[in-house]
């Protein structure tokens, strides 16, 4: 219902439905129909756009978030208050990438650490539990990824490998490892191997804006239906 999207500036422009200040103009309510700049004079070298709240990454690996917070999906400490302008996710993480979802957010580290936070039913924070967090909580599992997308009810991964993981609500097969069950720790997707060449264009994943050179399988599978990808 909102994109956002960079200049070559690094400058971050969102604009659609505003309800919870998703556009992060600064204000919330209506609808903005022109992009309009995200306010707090930040610099990002990625955005994502969630169904009502929208994360980006700053040059220094700072991760803000920003819209709604019902679920704790802006990761910041305070599940309740939504944030019409850019919010510092909290636990002093430095990211390459985030990725907004429909009520939670996962991100990559510099160091190749994947962490969530927000709704956690159905397992899809990936740290072994069904309960949420406000601020990110790490995956299990020891792996190590090259980028990670946040879902509709799950989340999946490309770990450094090649290989591709995926977690959180299991029905209609969304996780790709022959079953139907719900995973609350990273679950291997069966009969593929090394998708590291795969690239996908800016805005695959719902609408957001850009991705690492090396993008994932998990990419290109969460946006082809509602049910496995971010709503935009």
């Amino acid at each position: 219902m909102h994109q956002c999207a960079l200049t070559k500036a690094g400058d971050a422009y969102c604009w659609g439905f505003n309800g919870n200040g998703q556009v992060g103009q600064g204000s919330s309510g209506g609808a903005v129909t022109s992009p309009t700049i995200v306010t707090g004079g930040l610099k990002f070298t990625s955005v994502s756009a969630g169904d009502l709240h929208s994360c980006g990454v700053t040059p220094d690996g700072d991760a803000y978030c920003w819209g709604s917070d019902r679920y704790g999906q802006l990761g910041n400490g305070d599940e309740t208050e939504d944030k019409a302008s850019p919010s510092l996710v909290s636990g002093g993480l430095k990211f390459a990438t985030v990725s907004a979802g429909i009520r939670h957010s996962c991100g990559v580290t510099l160091a190749g650490d994947a962490y969530c936070w927000g709704s956690g039913e159905n397992g899809r924070l990936g740290n072994g539990s069904t309960s949420g967090s406000n601020a990110p909580v790490p995956v299990l599992g020891g792996l190590m990824f090259v980028s990670i997308t946040a879902g509709y009810h799950h989340t999946c991964g490309l770990a450094v490998d090649g290989k591709v993981y995926c977690w959180g609500l299991g029905d209609n097969g969304r996780l790709g490892n022959d079953g139907t069950a719900s995973k609350s720790t990273p679950s291997l997707v069966v009969n593929v191997t090394n998708f590291a060449w795969m690239e996908a264009p800016a805005g695959t994943a719902g609408s957001a804006a850009t991705y690492p050179a090396r993008t994932s399988f998990a990419l290109h599978t969460a946006a082809k239906t509602r049910g496995a990808g971010v709503s935009a």
